[in-house]
Order: structure tokens, then sequence, then C-alpha cells
């Protein structure tokens, strides 16, 4: 499922839109802000320890700070985090705790989620704890160690597979089933119908190019040839059209349209039941996703974008509380 999300989000239209719509509506072109409350002893805002904590937090944020490469702020960390969730199901960071992490000890590393070792797995024996999808979990349920790889698949290199304590580890995704280890490509309801749209309208666009390049055929009632010069080598006929002109059909052949009626009144109709069925899979609105504004009003579209915004803020509040209030608590 995630190597098939994975290639919609890159080569479907509409799944490159819902991944550009979540990491624009969670977390937006400058991220979440952050305001400090420090109170003093008289219960007042203690605006001195305020303004030093916002401003060394927002120091943290700029690239070099926050991220082992030194390339990504970390507002584009949580947009990188945010699509992973939406496309993988779920994401993968490491927090990295010494000297050498950036002037505040203290960074970030983005992880593919294909690095866990999802085909490593074993059963709770003894002092042994189980090992489900490359998580390993104690008897509660609860993730001690990561069985992680030292590069993500693909790549030209040898890998060592390391086992790294859940507490250096975020590995977070929404589940959608109890007791559930790995997270679920958003998209997983609505990946068929997506792909059975996407055949039907290939479908459509090469009968519509048959149609337009195909005028019709010469049929011969006893099945003589037309003649010379009317043929090539393999006896087929070779025939030109040019706008406004009419030419003779071969003596003994009658000429029979080929009109293939494509595309067919009925093509917009299907496509729009169709992205109706992904949009509510996905949680999204379907004039947002297929950028059709036809035939709607205030009142629809406010709905629409009301109960979508339901959505978006369920998902900001998972993130808040299962990524943005650790990492800040722990720099």
């Amino acid at each position: 499922m995630r190597q098939r999300s994975r290639d919609m989000f890159k080569n479907n239209e509409y799944a490159a839109k819902f991944g550009r719509m979540v990491k624009n509506n969670v977390v937006g072109a400058d991220g979440f802000n952050f305001q400090a409350r420090v109170t003093d002893p008289s219960g007042g805002p203690d605006t001195l320890a305020n303004q030093a904590i916002e401003a060394a937090w927002w120091r943290w944020m700029r690239p070099g700070s926050c991220e082992v490469t030194g390339q990504r702020s970390f507002v584009e960390v949580c947009r990188s985090l945010v699509m992973a969730l939406a496309r993988d199901g779920e994401f993968l960071a490491r927090r990295v705790m010494n000297p050498s992490a950036g002037p505040f000890y203290y960074q970030l590393q983005v992880l593919d989620v294909a690095r866990l070792d999802t085909n490593l797995n074993r059963a709770a024996s003894g002092e042994s704890n189980a090992i489900i999808m490359g998580v390993e979990k104690d008897r509660f349920g609860r993730p001690v160690f990561y069985h992680i790889w030292s590069a993500a698949p693909g790549r030209n290199v040898s890998r060592e597979r390391e086992r790294v304590p859940a507490s250096e580890i975020f590995h977070k995704f929404i589940p959608i089933e109890d007791e559930q280890t790995r997270g679920v490509p958003w998209m997983h309801a609505a990946m068929r119908r997506l792909n059975d749209l996407n055949g039907y309208r290939e479908a459509a666009v090469i009968a519509a190019r048959i149609g337009a390049s195909k005028m019709g055929f010469f049929t011969s009632p006893d099945g003589q040839p037309a003649g010379e010069g009317e043929q090539d080598e393999n006896g087929d006929f070779i025939q030109q059209a040019s706008p406004g002109e009419f030419s003779v059909v071969p003596p003994g052949y009658k000429f029979e349209a080929y009109n293939p009626d494509y595309p067919h009144d009925q093509f917009d109709a299907f496509c729009k039941a169709a992205l109706r069925g992904i949009s509510s899979a996905i949680g999204v609105s379907y004039n947002g996703l297929a950028n059709d504004l036809e035939g709607v009003n205030f009142s629809s579209i406010r709905a629409g974008v009301l109960d979508e915004r339901e959505e978006w803020m369920g998902i900001q509040g998972f993130f808040i509380s299962s990524f943005l209030t650790p990492v800040f608590e722990e720099w």
C-alpha cells in the first residue's frame, strides 16, 4: 500500500493535489506559532522571560539548528513529516541530543519510514519481546526498540540494521484499529477508485484520439482491388485528409464513415461521481480536490469548507500533541 500510495502522490494529479492540501492546511506556509506564557510570582506575565524563550525558540527553528543536515527549517521539517503522515500513513524522526547537535545540543533527523524493517517479525518468548514489522514491543504493547536500516531501500550502499531505543524515535501515525503497530496510507480507501478513474480516463483519451484520427473505411462488395496507385506495397489504401477536401471513392467501393461518438456524454458525470467518492474517502471537499467550482453557491461551498476544516483541525491537534509538544519540552 505504501508503494502504491507513493506512486500516486508522484504521478496522479488528484493525489498530488491532496498532498499539497495536507501540507498547506495542517502546517501552512509559516508553520505553527509559539507563544510563551511564563508568569511571575504575582501571577502576571513575565515579559522578559517570555521574550527570551521565544527568541531562543525562533533561533532553534532556523536551518542549521533544528535539523541534522542543516538544510531545513523547522517549518520545512513539519511539512515533510505531515506529508509522510498522509502519503505513508506514518512518519519517522530521530532525536539527536549531544554537544555536536547544533547550538542547543538538540536536533532532529527525518527518516524515511521505509528504513523501518517491515519484514522483521518475531513472536514473544521468554525474555524476548515481540517484534511486529520492525517495532519491538513489551508485553503491554508499548514500543521499546525500533529496528532501522542504516540506509533507505534502493540506495547502492551496504545496509546494516540498528536496534534503536524508542526514547530516540518519533514514530507517529493515526490508528484506524486498536493495537495497531504501523500506519496505513490515508488514501487506502481511495486508491482502487483512483486507479479505476485513471484507467477510464486513459481509455477515453485513446478512444477520442482514434475517433479524431480515423475517418472511415473503404469497403468492396466483391473484394476486388480499387485500382492502380491507391494502395501501398502491403495492399493498404493511402488516403490523406485536408480541410475542405472532397475525394472520389475508388470504382466499385463505397465509403463508410467511422464515428465512435466519444468522449461520451456521460464522461463528466462518471468522473465527478468517482471524485466525490474519492473525496469522501480522504476527508476533503470535492470542490477543493477537483478544482471544480461549477454550480456551487456560497452556502454549499461554505458547508463543505467548514466540514473539511474540522478534519484539518483534528489532524493539527494530533500533530501538536504527538510531536510539537514533546519536541518543545525536550528542547
